[in-house]
């Protein structure tokens, strides 16, 4: 991506870094230190394979990236995600946070073998 102003005699030249990729954080930690606000996403797993043969539910935890923002680029980011979260809500409903979510309602029960034909059958 190439972008030129020529009245100032600037050009901007964009690219994708070789280590660009996609994640999905399922925590955000960090905290404040002198001149910046550290901010780790942190993405969490479970190992099927360890609860299959030992019974146990593993939880694997990965430190993902490490953003250190300036106190004003942290606001410059607050600003823009309250922004896009209005707008996602104004798209698709108001978000529920985990606080906001219903934990007491039980998961469907299992289908018997032997109705599964039947509802085969019926779709």
């Amino acid at each position: 991506m190439v972008k030129e102003n020529e009245s100032e005699g600037i050009v901007e030249v964009g690219r994708r870094s070789e280590y660009y990729r996609e994640i999905v954080p399922t925590s955000i930690w960090g905290g404040v230190r002198p001149g910046y606000i550290e901010t780790i996403a942190i993405s969490s797993k479970t190992n099927a394979i360890e609860a299959m043969i030992n019974g146990k539910t593993v939880i694997e935890h990965t430190e993902e990236i490490c953003l250190k923002l300036t106190p004003q680029q942290t606001k410059s980011l607050i600003r823009w995600l309250l922004s896009q979260l209005k707008h996602y809500e104004s798209l698709y409903g108001k978000t529920k946070t985990s606080e906001e979510v219903d934990m007491s309602t039980k998961p469907p029960e299992e289908v018997p073998y032997s109705r599964i034909d039947e509802i085969l059958n019926e779709l």
